[in-house]
Formats: C-alpha cells, structure tokens, sequence
C-alpha cells in the first residue's frame, strides 16, 4: 500500500474525500464499501461522499483484489458532527404502585452538551426532585438518560413526558408515554369474556332455525301421508268424514222409453257399458234426460 486512508471528521452537509493507493503485480482492483453495507461505492483511488448526512456515519472499507491470489483492506471511520438523534420507544410500560423507568437514548457528535426531561410544569436535567429521579451516562453507542419514578399513580398513565437533547448544532426532542403494564392482557381477556355470550347466542338462533325447518318439513310430510290415505291412493276421488260422492261422466244417454222398456237392471247394465267402468253394486235407477248422468 503505498497510500493509507485516514478516518474523518466532518460537519453535516460537507463532502468527505478518502484517499487509497496498492501497488502489485499482477495489477489489482481496488474496491471502496461501507462495513456492513456489501455495495461497491468505488472502483477508484479516492473515495468521495458529497453532502453528508448523519447516517453516512461509520466504518468505510477499501480493499485491494489481485486475482487468483488473494486481497487486502483498510479501515477508516466517518464521523458526522450533527445535532443529537433520540432514539426511543414511544410507549414504555410500569407497574402501577411501583416503581418505573422511562429510557431515552441519544446519538451525538458532538455529545450532547445538555438532556432535560419535562412533562407538566416540570423540568428535570439531572438530580430528584420529589417522586422523579434524572440519571445519565455514556456508551460507545450514545447517550442513555433515563427518568425514574417512584411509586407510581394513576396520573402517572396519563402524562406526556419529553425527553430533549442538545448540542452545538441543534437539539431534538422525543415524546414518551407510559402505560400500565398488563393492561393489554386485561382488555383482551375482557374482549374474549364479551365474545363467549355472542358465539352462544349466534349458536341458538342457528339451531332454533335448523328446528323449525325440520319442524314444517315433518309437518308437510304427515299432511301429505294423512291425504294421500284419506283419497285411497286413487286420484279424482276425495274422501269427507265417511260420506264418499263419485262424479262419473258417462258417454251413454240412456233415454225413459228405454228405462220403462228394460227396466232399472237392464239399464244399469246398458249404462255400465257405455261407461265402460260402472259395476252393478253402484247402479241405482235412471232417471231419462238428455244429459249426462251423475250418480252418488
């Protein structure tokens, strides 16, 4: 290597310009990426980031390939000198008559020259101050301000506590709620207590449904039967209580001169074959018309 990269540190918004130089034979490639990333940002000598932001901070990686043979890297670092950066959970939990902490978690280069904690009328940087209690301290990370409370009430779940971060370049603020811890567990079992009654009542309506369509299809069907054994299974002919009428419509006219010449048996005789379906037992004496006769 006959140039070694240096790490940098620059302000936000400037260029950042790395600089690495191999020297080999057979000739090499020289390949620049960011640690952790695996994308080629350069094939040259120099590297160069324009307008940098804060998330181009890190590890950069400039690596020299020969092939068939093998390869070798240097590491540097860019730092970005920016306002502070909260990270934190939104909503962080506590026991209800115990005691809770709330985290709030700063990244900062510069670090951050002052972190307060407020929520009301109060303000809290570092210290206690009656139930609340401010504690700091560094990581390789950032910073981890965290606010302590003791004892906690119920207004406790209903306050809105900010944490906020500043530095030479700027400041940013994070807002944090608490929440009572199982309180999700609670309101989920209440919902599965209000589900149990509904599945049961949808569970009757349907089976009181499925009952009274069984219920009219027997119906139907014993009406059916009862009709189909009050007619004989014979159709044109209906039955009412014991009284049975039969309608026949006789081709045949039988007239009085014949009535009076053969007399009733005879006539009944001659009806049965013009009928074609009469039969003595049902023969009663003609009355001679002109018409078609009915007998009952």
């Amino acid at each position: 290597m006959t140039t070694e990269p240096q790490s940098l540190l620059v302000d936000l918004g400037s260029d950042a310009v790395f600089s690495c130089s191999w020297t080999g034979n057979p000739s090499l490639t020289i390949v620049w990426m960011k640690r952790g990333s695996g994308v080629v940002l350069s094939n040259e000598k120099t590297l160069t980031l324009k307008s940098v932001r804060q998330e181009d901070a890190g590890k950069y990686v400039c690596r020299a390939v020969v092939p068939r043979v093998g390869a070798g890297e240097r590491e540097v670092t860019l730092t970005v000198n920016g306002p502070p950066i909260i990270s934190s959970t939104q909503t962080q939990h506590a026991l209800h008559g115990e005691k809770g902490q709330i985290k709030c978690f700063i990244r900062s280069t510069p670090p951050p020259d002052r972190i307060a904690w407020s929520w009301k009328e109060n303000v809290l940087e570092s210290g206690t101050s009656g139930r609340y209690t401010v504690e700091t301290i560094s990581t390789e990370e950032g910073v981890i301000s965290t606010l302590t409370i003791s004892n906690i009430v119920r207004a406790d779940f209903q306050t809105i506590y900010n944490c906020t971060a500043w530095n030479s370049f700027g400041s940013d603020t994070e807002i944090i709620r608490l929440k009572e811890q199982g309180s999700e567990m609670k309101s989920g079992a209440g919902l599965e207590a209000e589900s149990v009654p509904m599945a049961v009542i949808i569970g009757v309506a349907v089976g009181a449904g499925v009952a009274f369509l069984v219920l009219m299809a027997t119906i139907v069907a014993f009406c059916c039967a009862r009709s189909q054994r009050s007619t004989g299974g014979r159709p044109g002919i209906s039955g009412r209580g014991t009284e049975k009428k039969t309608r026949l419509r006789l081709p045949w006219r039988a007239s009085k001169q014949e009535y009076n010449e053969q007399g009733s048996s005879q006539c009944c005789e001659l009806l049965g074959q013009g009928s074609g379906v009469m039969h003595r037992s049902m023969c009663v004496p003609c009355v001679a018309s002109g018409t078609e006769r009915t007998l009952s």
